[in-house]
Protein backbone atom coordinates (compact mmCIF):
# COMPACT_ATOMS: atom_id res chain seq x y z
CA UNK A 1 0.00 0.00 0.00
CA UNK A 2 2.87 2.70 0.83
CA UNK A 3 4.31 2.03 -2.43
CA UNK A 4 0.96 2.74 -3.80
CA UNK A 5 0.63 5.77 -2.31
CA UNK A 6 4.70 6.68 -3.35
CA UNK A 7 3.71 5.91 -6.74
CA UNK A 8 0.79 8.20 -6.79
CA UNK A 9 2.28 10.99 -5.17
CA UNK A 10 5.17 10.82 -8.07
CA UNK A 11 2.41 10.61 -10.87
CA UNK A 12 0.58 13.64 -9.05
CA UNK A 13 3.65 15.73 -8.75
CA UNK A 14 4.15 14.77 -12.54
CA UNK A 15 0.87 16.14 -13.36
CA UNK A 16 1.20 19.47 -11.78
CA UNK A 17 4.45 20.02 -12.59
CA UNK A 18 3.39 19.19 -16.57
CA UNK A 19 0.31 21.11 -15.80
CA UNK A 20 2.33 24.30 -14.55
CA UNK A 21 4.45 24.40 -17.89
CA UNK A 22 1.46 24.15 -20.06
CA UNK A 23 -0.20 27.51 -18.47
CA UNK A 24 2.83 29.07 -17.14
CA UNK A 25 0.99 30.26 -14.09
CA UNK A 26 2.68 31.54 -10.51
CA UNK A 27 2.29 28.93 -8.24
CA UNK A 28 0.24 26.28 -7.94
CA UNK A 29 -0.84 23.57 -4.78
CA UNK A 30 -2.98 20.72 -5.34
CA UNK A 31 -4.22 17.92 -2.81
CA UNK A 32 -6.03 14.31 -3.14
CA UNK A 33 -7.34 13.00 -0.25
CA UNK A 34 -9.41 9.70 -0.75
CA UNK A 35 -10.08 8.94 2.90
CA UNK A 36 -7.05 7.40 4.14
CA UNK A 37 -4.19 9.43 3.16
CA UNK A 38 -3.13 12.52 1.52
CA UNK A 39 -1.29 13.29 -1.79
CA UNK A 40 0.26 16.78 -2.07
CA UNK A 41 2.40 18.59 -4.86
CA UNK A 42 3.03 21.86 -5.63
CA UNK A 43 4.99 23.53 -8.33
CA UNK A 44 5.91 27.28 -9.06
CA UNK A 45 6.51 30.40 -6.37
CA UNK A 46 4.24 32.43 -3.91
CA UNK A 47 5.29 35.26 -5.62
CA UNK A 48 7.82 37.45 -8.29
CA UNK A 49 10.51 37.12 -5.75
CA UNK A 50 10.94 33.30 -6.46
CA UNK A 51 9.98 31.76 -2.92
CA UNK A 52 9.16 28.37 -3.73
CA UNK A 53 5.24 27.06 -3.02
CA UNK A 54 5.07 24.84 -0.33
CA UNK A 55 2.29 22.14 0.96
CA UNK A 56 1.18 24.76 3.69
CA UNK A 57 0.76 27.41 2.32
CA UNK A 58 -2.47 29.41 2.11
CA UNK A 59 -4.01 30.62 -1.13
CA UNK A 60 -6.73 32.54 -1.09
CA UNK A 61 -10.02 30.55 -2.67
CA UNK A 62 -12.05 33.47 -3.83
CA UNK A 63 -16.28 31.73 -4.32
CA UNK A 64 -14.99 28.49 -3.10
CA UNK A 65 -15.23 30.39 0.26
CA UNK A 66 -19.41 29.85 -0.01
CA UNK A 67 -18.69 26.26 0.52
CA UNK A 68 -18.24 27.45 4.41
CA UNK A 69 -20.79 30.12 4.36
CA UNK A 70 -23.37 27.62 3.55
CA UNK A 71 -22.11 24.94 5.76
CA UNK A 72 -22.01 27.55 8.79
CA UNK A 73 -25.88 28.05 7.81
CA UNK A 74 -26.74 24.48 7.96
CA UNK A 75 -25.18 24.31 11.31
CA UNK A 76 -27.64 27.36 12.46
CA UNK A 77 -30.25 25.33 11.01
CA UNK A 78 -29.33 21.97 12.44
CA UNK A 79 -29.23 24.22 16.01
CA UNK A 80 -32.93 25.66 15.32
CA UNK A 81 -31.34 28.92 15.03
CA UNK A 82 -32.11 29.96 12.09
CA UNK A 83 -35.08 27.99 9.52
CA UNK A 84 -34.19 28.02 6.09
CA UNK A 85 -37.64 29.38 5.24
CA UNK A 86 -37.18 32.19 7.71
CA UNK A 87 -37.63 35.73 5.55
CA UNK A 88 -34.16 37.18 4.95
CA UNK A 89 -34.96 40.63 6.75
CA UNK A 90 -35.44 38.67 9.94
CA UNK A 91 -32.72 36.24 10.12
CA UNK A 92 -30.21 38.94 9.04
CA UNK A 93 -31.54 42.00 11.25
CA UNK A 94 -31.29 43.73 7.75
CA UNK A 95 -34.33 45.82 6.62
CA UNK A 96 -34.00 44.31 3.70
CA UNK A 97 -35.17 40.83 1.81
CA UNK A 98 -39.03 40.71 3.73
CA UNK A 99 -39.60 39.05 0.92
CA UNK A 100 -36.80 36.44 0.42
CA UNK A 101 -36.17 33.08 2.24
CA UNK A 102 -32.78 32.36 3.44
CA UNK A 103 -33.33 29.26 1.37
CA UNK A 104 -33.64 31.80 -1.38
CA UNK A 105 -30.33 33.08 -0.65
CA UNK A 106 -28.64 29.85 0.00
CA UNK A 107 -29.33 28.33 -3.76
CA UNK A 108 -28.85 31.55 -5.65
CA UNK A 109 -32.94 32.54 -6.23
CA UNK A 110 -33.24 35.04 -4.39
CA UNK A 111 -32.57 37.58 -7.41
CA UNK A 112 -30.03 40.07 -5.91
CA UNK A 113 -27.73 41.76 -8.45
CA UNK A 114 -24.22 41.00 -7.98
CA UNK A 115 -22.81 43.75 -6.36
CA UNK A 116 -18.92 43.31 -8.03
CA UNK A 117 -18.64 45.63 -10.56
CA UNK A 118 -22.27 46.54 -9.80
CA UNK A 119 -22.93 48.36 -6.55
CA UNK A 120 -19.14 48.58 -5.86
CA UNK A 121 -17.77 49.47 -9.64
CA UNK A 122 -14.09 49.08 -10.56
CA UNK A 123 -13.42 52.54 -10.93
CA UNK A 124 -14.83 52.83 -7.49
CA UNK A 125 -12.66 49.92 -6.35
CA UNK A 126 -9.62 51.57 -7.99
CA UNK A 127 -10.07 54.34 -6.62
CA UNK A 128 -10.23 53.18 -2.59
CA UNK A 129 -7.12 51.23 -3.77
CA UNK A 130 -5.66 54.72 -4.53
CA UNK A 131 -6.56 56.46 -1.45
CA UNK A 132 -4.98 53.69 0.87
CA UNK A 133 -7.84 51.40 1.56
CA UNK A 134 -6.17 48.17 2.70
CA UNK A 135 -9.38 45.82 3.71
CA UNK A 136 -13.35 46.45 3.86
CA UNK A 137 -15.20 45.90 6.59
CA UNK A 138 -18.75 43.75 6.44
CA UNK A 139 -21.14 46.54 6.95
CA UNK A 140 -20.12 48.31 3.93
CA UNK A 141 -19.79 44.84 1.74
CA UNK A 142 -23.31 44.05 3.17
CA UNK A 143 -24.65 47.90 2.49
CA UNK A 144 -23.40 47.05 -1.43
CA UNK A 145 -25.04 44.04 -1.66
CA UNK A 146 -28.32 45.06 -0.47
CA UNK A 147 -28.25 47.97 -2.66
CA UNK A 148 -30.61 46.48 -5.00
CA UNK A 149 -33.79 44.51 -4.14
CA UNK A 150 -34.04 40.92 -5.19
CA UNK A 151 -36.42 39.09 -6.53
CA UNK A 152 -38.71 36.56 -4.79
CA UNK A 153 -39.12 33.02 -6.24
CA UNK A 154 -36.58 33.67 -8.79
CA UNK A 155 -34.51 31.19 -11.58
CA UNK A 156 -31.21 30.40 -10.59
CA UNK A 157 -28.90 33.47 -10.88
CA UNK A 158 -24.85 32.74 -9.33
CA UNK A 159 -24.54 36.23 -7.03
CA UNK A 160 -22.20 36.96 -4.35
CA UNK A 161 -24.97 39.18 -3.07
CA UNK A 162 -27.02 36.58 -1.80
CA UNK A 163 -23.67 35.08 0.00
CA UNK A 164 -23.02 38.26 1.40
CA UNK A 165 -26.25 39.03 3.10
CA UNK A 166 -26.10 34.81 4.41
CA UNK A 167 -22.47 36.21 6.44
CA UNK A 168 -24.88 38.87 7.79
CA UNK A 169 -27.79 36.43 9.22
CA UNK A 170 -24.55 34.39 10.72
CA UNK A 171 -23.30 37.47 12.29
CA UNK A 172 -26.56 38.35 13.69
CA UNK A 173 -27.65 34.93 14.63
CA UNK A 174 -24.41 34.32 16.43
CA UNK A 175 -23.46 37.23 17.85
CA UNK A 176 -20.10 36.77 16.24
CA UNK A 177 -17.79 38.70 13.25
CA UNK A 178 -18.01 35.87 10.31
CA UNK A 179 -14.42 35.28 10.56
CA UNK A 180 -14.67 33.73 14.70
CA UNK A 181 -18.13 32.28 13.40
CA UNK A 182 -16.99 30.21 10.78
CA UNK A 183 -13.95 28.98 13.34
CA UNK A 184 -16.52 27.71 15.38
CA UNK A 185 -18.61 26.49 13.02
CA UNK A 186 -16.81 25.17 10.70
CA UNK A 187 -13.20 25.42 10.99
CA UNK A 188 -12.56 23.84 14.08
CA UNK A 189 -15.79 21.47 13.97
CA UNK A 190 -13.76 19.88 10.82
CA UNK A 191 -10.44 20.23 11.31
CA UNK A 192 -9.25 22.73 9.63
CA UNK A 193 -6.53 24.63 11.11
CA UNK A 194 -5.24 26.29 8.20
CA UNK A 195 -8.69 27.93 7.24
CA UNK A 196 -9.38 31.15 8.32
CA UNK A 197 -11.82 34.64 6.61
CA UNK A 198 -9.00 37.37 5.66
CA UNK A 199 -10.19 40.64 7.59
CA UNK A 200 -8.23 44.03 8.66
CA UNK A 201 -6.92 42.09 11.08
CA UNK A 202 -5.75 38.74 9.68
CA UNK A 203 -2.56 37.77 8.18
CA UNK A 204 -2.62 37.70 4.38
CA UNK A 205 -2.51 34.48 2.05
CA UNK A 206 0.96 32.81 1.96
CA UNK A 207 0.98 32.49 -1.85
CA UNK A 208 0.45 36.35 -3.26
CA UNK A 209 -1.85 36.82 -6.29
CA UNK A 210 -0.77 37.61 -9.46
CA UNK A 211 -2.92 39.04 -12.51
CA UNK A 212 -2.12 40.48 -15.47
CA UNK A 213 -5.08 42.03 -16.32
CA UNK A 214 -5.09 43.59 -12.75
CA UNK A 215 -1.13 44.80 -13.80
CA UNK A 216 -2.41 46.64 -16.70
CA UNK A 217 -4.55 49.33 -14.25
CA UNK A 218 -1.98 49.16 -11.12
CA UNK A 219 1.23 49.23 -13.06
CA UNK A 220 2.65 45.57 -11.55
CA UNK A 221 0.55 42.16 -11.58
CA UNK A 222 1.98 41.29 -8.51
CA UNK A 223 -0.19 41.35 -5.62
CA UNK A 224 1.55 42.87 -1.88
CA UNK A 225 0.05 42.04 1.78
CA UNK A 226 -2.24 44.77 1.13
CA UNK A 227 -3.97 44.39 -2.02
CA UNK A 228 -4.25 40.58 -1.41
CA UNK A 229 -6.10 41.67 2.19
CA UNK A 230 -8.24 43.95 0.34
CA UNK A 231 -9.12 41.86 -2.39
CA UNK A 232 -10.19 38.78 -0.24
CA UNK A 233 -11.98 41.16 2.78
CA UNK A 234 -14.74 42.47 -0.26
CA UNK A 235 -15.55 39.06 -0.72
CA UNK A 236 -16.63 38.48 2.40
CA UNK A 237 -18.85 35.76 2.67
CA UNK A 238 -18.55 35.00 -0.88
CA UNK A 239 -14.82 35.15 -1.03
CA UNK A 240 -13.15 36.18 1.69
CA UNK A 241 -11.62 32.47 2.98
CA UNK A 242 -7.70 31.60 2.73
CA UNK A 243 -6.97 27.60 3.30
CA UNK A 244 -4.12 24.81 1.78
CA UNK A 245 -4.79 23.04 -0.54
CA UNK A 246 -4.21 19.61 1.97
CA UNK A 247 -7.23 20.85 4.36
CA UNK A 248 -9.24 22.19 1.25
CA UNK A 249 -9.14 18.85 -0.57
CA UNK A 250 -10.56 17.25 3.18
CA UNK A 251 -12.93 19.56 3.59
CA UNK A 252 -14.67 18.73 0.08
CA UNK A 253 -14.66 14.92 1.08
CA UNK A 254 -16.66 16.13 4.08
CA UNK A 255 -19.17 18.66 2.43
CA UNK A 256 -19.42 17.25 -1.13
CA UNK A 257 -20.11 13.64 -0.14
CA UNK A 258 -23.13 14.13 1.96
CA UNK A 259 -26.62 13.04 0.05
CA UNK A 260 -28.17 11.65 2.82
CA UNK A 261 -29.58 15.12 4.02
CA UNK A 262 -27.63 14.75 7.32
CA UNK A 263 -26.09 18.08 7.20
CA UNK A 264 -29.14 19.57 5.45
CA UNK A 265 -27.23 19.78 2.07
CA UNK A 266 -29.55 18.67 -1.00
CA UNK A 267 -29.15 18.75 -4.48
CA UNK A 268 -32.14 20.15 -6.69
CA UNK A 269 -32.65 21.12 -10.37
CA UNK A 270 -32.07 24.52 -10.95
CA UNK A 271 -34.49 26.90 -10.57
CA UNK A 272 -35.61 27.92 -14.29
CA UNK A 273 -34.13 24.77 -15.77
CA UNK A 274 -30.12 25.80 -16.03
CA UNK A 275 -26.90 26.82 -14.54
CA UNK A 276 -24.12 28.39 -16.04
CA UNK A 277 -25.24 27.46 -19.54
CA UNK A 278 -26.42 23.86 -18.32
CA UNK A 279 -29.64 22.51 -18.27
CA UNK A 280 -30.81 20.37 -15.62
CA UNK A 281 -29.65 17.00 -17.29
CA UNK A 282 -25.99 18.27 -16.81
CA UNK A 283 -26.44 19.78 -13.16
CA UNK A 284 -28.30 19.96 -9.66
CA UNK A 285 -27.69 22.96 -7.66
CA UNK A 286 -26.49 22.68 -3.81
CA UNK A 287 -26.30 24.69 -1.02
CA UNK A 288 -22.46 26.02 -1.61
CA UNK A 289 -21.78 23.27 -4.16
CA UNK A 290 -23.13 22.07 -7.31
CA UNK A 291 -23.41 18.65 -9.05
CA UNK A 292 -22.06 18.38 -12.87
CA UNK A 293 -22.16 15.63 -15.59
CA UNK A 294 -19.28 14.99 -17.52
CA UNK A 295 -20.06 12.59 -19.61
CA UNK A 296 -21.63 9.85 -18.14
CA UNK A 297 -20.30 10.65 -14.82
CA UNK A 298 -21.21 13.36 -11.54
CA UNK A 299 -18.93 14.81 -10.06
CA UNK A 300 -19.63 17.57 -7.16
CA UNK A 301 -17.70 21.14 -7.14
CA UNK A 302 -17.81 24.64 -6.68
CA UNK A 303 -15.12 26.99 -8.38
CA UNK A 304 -13.83 29.81 -7.55
CA UNK A 305 -12.32 32.86 -9.71
CA UNK A 306 -10.90 35.85 -8.53
CA UNK A 307 -8.52 38.38 -9.03
CA UNK A 308 -5.51 36.45 -8.60
CA UNK A 309 -6.16 33.89 -7.55
CA UNK A 310 -8.10 30.19 -9.08
CA UNK A 311 -9.45 27.93 -6.90
CA UNK A 312 -11.28 24.29 -7.28
CA UNK A 313 -12.31 21.87 -4.89
CA UNK A 314 -13.58 18.75 -6.66
CA UNK A 315 -15.16 15.50 -5.67
CA UNK A 316 -16.11 11.53 -7.16
CA UNK A 317 -19.32 10.46 -5.03
CA UNK A 318 -18.47 7.11 -7.16
CA UNK A 319 -14.58 6.82 -5.37
CA UNK A 320 -15.00 9.12 -2.41
CA UNK A 321 -11.71 10.95 -3.61
CA UNK A 322 -11.63 14.47 -3.23
CA UNK A 323 -9.46 16.64 -5.50
CA UNK A 324 -8.07 20.44 -4.01
CA UNK A 325 -7.03 22.62 -6.34
CA UNK A 326 -5.28 26.55 -5.81
CA UNK A 327 -3.58 28.97 -8.14
CA UNK A 328 -2.56 32.50 -6.96
CA UNK A 329 -2.78 33.76 -11.03
CA UNK A 330 -5.61 33.71 -12.78
CA UNK A 331 -4.69 33.28 -15.93
CA UNK A 332 -6.28 29.96 -16.29
CA UNK A 333 -10.30 29.50 -14.69
CA UNK A 334 -12.04 27.14 -12.65
CA UNK A 335 -14.61 25.50 -14.70
CA UNK A 336 -15.24 24.91 -18.22
CA UNK A 337 -17.51 21.82 -17.42
CA UNK A 338 -15.54 19.80 -20.31
CA UNK A 339 -13.87 22.39 -22.35
CA UNK A 340 -10.27 22.39 -21.81
CA UNK A 341 -8.06 24.67 -20.64
CA UNK A 342 -9.77 25.12 -17.11
CA UNK A 343 -8.77 23.75 -13.64
CA UNK A 344 -11.48 20.91 -13.99
CA UNK A 345 -9.76 19.29 -16.72
CA UNK A 346 -6.61 19.22 -14.07
CA UNK A 347 -9.24 17.80 -11.62
CA UNK A 348 -10.36 14.88 -14.09
CA UNK A 349 -6.78 13.99 -15.25
CA UNK A 350 -6.21 13.21 -11.34
CA UNK A 351 -9.38 11.19 -10.98
CA UNK A 352 -8.65 9.27 -14.36
CA UNK A 353 -4.79 8.45 -12.89
CA UNK A 354 -6.30 7.39 -9.56
CA UNK A 355 -9.22 4.44 -11.49
CA UNK A 356 -6.01 2.89 -13.56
Amino acid sequence: MAATAGVQAQDLQTQVESWRARTDVLGISVAVWDGRSLDTAVAGHRSENGEAITPSDRFAIASVSKTFTAAAILALNADHLVSLDDAAATASGLNFGANLTVRSLLYHTAGIPEYIGGALSFQTFLAEHSNGRSSWLSETVVGFATAAPGTANSDFAYSNSHYAVLGRVIEHQTGLDLADALDNLVFQPAGLSSASLVTDSSDAPDALGYSAMLGGVLGTPQFDDRLARELASLGYAAGGVMINAGDLARWGAIWLADDTGATGQAYQLPAGGEAFGLDARRVSVGAGAFEVLYGDHRYRLHGGDGLGATALVFYDPETGISVAILQNDDTVRSLGFGAPGFLDELALEILASRAR
